[in-house]
């Protein structure tokens, strides 16, 4: 019987990764890379446009306020928020807010 239940182990496991690996939502598209012509040169270069024009804006915004609690946002790079998340670092902007 432990010889038994040993080799009924090593097939269930065996027949999981199987299963896993064959899935079709495993097995290619986690695999593989996708692209698409989302936007023109010229569009991405005016997003990073926006995006740049926007931090400056909040940078500019933290030196009127001198009662501003938003420290992070003097920092390099400036405008940027970096302070979003405590357990990790992110350097981002709020597309509700910033823009």
């Amino acid at each position: 019987p432990p010889l038994l239940l040993l080799a009924c182990n090593v097939l269930c496991w065996c027949l999981i990764a199987w299963w896993i690996a064959g899935s079709p939502y495993n097995s290619y598209s986690a695999r593989a890379i996708f692209e698409a012509p989302l936007f023109t040169t010229d569009e991405c270069n005016e997003i990073i446009a926006m995006a740049h024009r926007a931090a400056e804006r909040n940078y500019e915004t933290v030196l009127r306020d001198t009662e501003s609690s938003s420290s992070s946002l003097l920092e390099d790079p400036k405008g940027w928020k970096k302070d979003r998340h405590g357990s990790y670092p992110t350097t981002d902007l709020n597309l509700v807010t910033d823009s």
